[in-house]
């Protein structure tokens, strides 16, 4: 899937800056936000399948 102009997900330093950047109360763009919770999600999701020992995804 190629990135468009008008969305990508942002890299994990972007996300940093923008959690940064809210608890200073910055507004963050609807993309950023979207990013903090994929990467939120795929965590959790990457947590999950160790529990359960399904996929092993050596990191």
């Amino acid at each position: 899937m190629a990135p468009s102009k008008k969305f990508r997900i942002p890299s994990s330093e972007e996300i940093r800056e923008a959690r940064r950047r809210a608890l200073e109360g910055e507004p963050m763009s609807p993309p950023t936000i979207f990013g903090i919770i994929l990467e939120y999600c795929g965590n959790l999701v990457g947590r999950l399948a160790e529990r359960f020992g399904r996929h092993r995804r050596s990191r």
